[in-house]
């Protein structure tokens, strides 16, 4: 019976003992203690992009990092990740955008501010404050392209819906009077999945009644541009936000004209939204006298004026009848 027993106990730790190993999983460390293999996700704002890293910030930012104190940073960038990109293929880092905002799966996070860890895949996520957004019937934020339109050197991004759903992106970067592009189409599940870079050399403007459609011209693939996107004139040329003045200034920076009285802002864009338009393409127009600009919340928008009283926006010509 003892000799029974005995065997009995044996097989019992036997058997709890092989349990105990299939349990285990993931690599141990030289101590013998177990290393957490789980992969996390960080979401949030592309801030900096160096020595095969990107610096992934929660927060916007309003100025560039390169130009912020650290103690600032700290303060307005909340949890702040350097991510290195070894296991990220080349095409999708050669396309990241500084502002652009994105999710990172990750490993883990060693301890310091910023963070650090290793990047193991990298999505775009819709921005719905700063994309411009083109769904089948609407466009969001087109106060993004303006702000892009009237930078020095900028960069835009763009999110259009395919009919299945899908998210494809489109990055432009312009420096000088060039333009990189980028289409990030990887989330396009009925499409190629992949990342195309090109180049163009300008943009065009072209009115077909009701709409304007903007255009990346003289690229470097098959058709020698892009079209980027087309939208009703008055959606484009006046975007829905918040004006707070206009001027008019001629060629040589002389003051023509300035307001903030709102009554005068709303006529101003009423008599430019019900102006008669003709594209600019179908006349022979002499050069502008100088640029009306309305100041608005997310951006300006800047027109070319005539004394007469007309303007030029989005390759139309306005007759607006603006008596200043």
């Amino acid at each position: 019976m003892k000799l029974w027993i005995a065997w009995f106990v044996a097989m019992l730790f036997l058997l709890v003992g092989c349990g105990t190993g299939d349990e285990v999983s993931g690599e141990q460390g030289n101590d013998g203690n177990q290393i957490d293999e789980k992969i996390s996700q960080f979401e949030g704002y592309v801030a900096a992009y160096e020595d095969e890293r990107v610096l992934i910030v929660e927060n916007e930012l309003s100025e560039p990092y390169k130009d912020m104190e650290f103690e600032d940073f700290t303060e307005k960038a909340g949890q702040a990740i350097y991510f290195s990109l070894e296991e990220i293929e080349n095409s999708m880092r050669d396309s990241l955008v500084l502002g652009e905002k994105i999710t990172v799966e990750h490993g883990a996070v060693a301890e310091s501010y910023p963070g650090q860890s290793s990047a193991v895949s990298i999505n775009r996520v819709v921005d719905e404050q700063n994309d411009l957004i083109v769904n089948h019937e609407k466009v969001d934020n087109v106060h993004a392209w303006h702000s892009f339109l009237h930078s020095k050197d900028g960069s835009m991004r763009k999110m259009n819906t395919t009919t299945e759903g899908d998210s494809v992106f489109t990055m432009i970067q312009r420096k000088e009077d060039n333009y990189k592009v980028m289409i990030d189409g990887s989330q396009d599940e009925f499409g190629p999945m992949e990342i195309n870079n090109y180049s163009c050399g300008q943009y065009a403007e072209s009115y077909e009644q009701p709409d304007v459609n903007i255009t990346l011209t003289d690229c470097n693939n098959d058709s020698g541009e892009l079209t980027l996107f087309s939208l009703e004139a008055n959606q484009l040329i006046i975007p829905e936000q918040k004006y707070s003045s206009l001027s008019v200034q001629t060629l040589e920076g002389e003051s023509v004209f300035e307001s903030d009285d709102q009554a005068i802002i709303n006529e101003t864009i009423e008599k430019i939204k019900s102006g008669n338009k003709t594209s600019v393409a179908q006349m022979g127009l002499m050069a502008s006298d100088g640029k009306l600009t309305l100041s608005g919340e997310y951006a300006d928008v800047i027109l070319d004026y005539y004394l007469d009283g007309n303007v030029i926006s989005g390759g139309a010509y306005i007759e607006a009848g603006l008596n200043y």
